[in-house]
């Protein structure tokens, strides 16, 4: 027959190969000319999709846990079968989830909207008025006066978008204004027109 395990002079066990890059390696066909992270404990190998497989009965869960010597799970990503919800947890707590809907909860264990964000307190214009309890959306204006920077659009269709955007009031990309804008075209790949 052909050799299937070894366990190498450095304890490293190779399943599948004579090789192993780290405590244990299973290859199922030899992804090419690749060796696993340095730090890695376990690697999967795969010529084709690498997948790691974790199977619970319907009512249970399948976790990934992260932990340190003050935490043993101070996060973790689990899927509950029982529920069809991804959930990750960072500190300790649950930070969010999807729901078998597809809504997305942000510090909010059940999102009734696509995306929902749950902050820890009211919005205060300290800050220089950034959002810390709800969404910042920034981009770089290319610190040019009337450049638009941090946007969100919304649209109904496949390709028409109306928008709200942040704007450069003056050479200092610091002073930050809103401008609106919407698509009157029936043609999807027109320009939005500014109208605010």
């Amino acid at each position: 027959g052909s050799e299937r395990v070894r366990i190498n002079s450095s304890g490293n066990i190779g399943i599948n190969t004579a090789t192993p890059d780290c405590k244990l390696h299973v290859v199922k066909n030899v992804a090419g000319t690749i060796s696993a992270d340095g730090n890695a404990v376990l690697a999967l190998e795969n010529d084709n999709h690498c997948v790691l497989n974790m199977m619970t009965p319907a009512d249970k869960s399948a976790y990934i846990m992260f932990g340190d010597p003050d935490d043993i799970n101070a996060g973790q990503i689990r899927y509950d079968n029982n529920i069809n919800a991804l959930l990750i947890d960072v500190n300790g707590s649950e930070r969010l989830r999807i729901k078998s809907d597809g809504n997305v909860g942000i510090n909010q264990s059940d999102p009734t909207a696509q995306l929902q964000v749950s902050g820890g307190g009211a919005y205060v214009v300290t800050n220089s008025g950034r959002a810390a309890e709800g969404i910042d959306i920034q981009s770089s204006s290319g610190d040019v006066n009337g450049a638009f920077g941090g946007a969100i659009s919304f649209g109904v269709g496949q390709t028409g978008r109306a928008a709200i955007a942040a704007v450069q009031n003056s050479d200092d990309e610091d002073n930050v204004g809103l401008t609106f804008f919407t698509h009157p075209s029936n043609t999807g790949t027109a320009d939005a027109e500014e109208k605010m």
